[in-house]
């Protein structure tokens, strides 16, 4: 349940540098895609990585493997480099390139 908390935080965090201020998880993950910032592919397993995420947030007799638990925080770390990471460092090569 510590790591959905910790997601959650960070997602609204996230989201709003994007200006997305959905009041759930799933409209969120819509409108990052509807705004092109993550792929519909990616958005799909997005929805798995937060139902695995709800099953640890909410009680349910469901439980989550520690493999499905790693896969999921693998994943939305690769999504948060994509959305985050990734734009700094292109933009920062861009920079330092010699005019072309």
């Amino acid at each position: 349940m510590e790591v959905r908390t910790s997601v959650g935080r960070r997602r609204r965090g996230s989201v709003s540098e994007f200006d997305i201020a959905e009041r759930t998880l799933v409209a969120s993950v819509e409108r990052l895609i509807e705004k092109n910032l993550i792929t519909a592919q990616f958005g799909g397993v997005v929805h798995h990585v937060r139902k695995v995420g709800n099953l640890g947030a909410h009680a349910t007799d469901e439980r989550v493997t520690q493999e499905e638990a790693e896969r999921a925080i693998r994943f939305t770390t690769q999504v948060l480099r994509n959305l985050f990471e990734i734009p700094a460092e292109l933009a920062r090569l861009q920079a330092e390139a010699p005019g072309e």
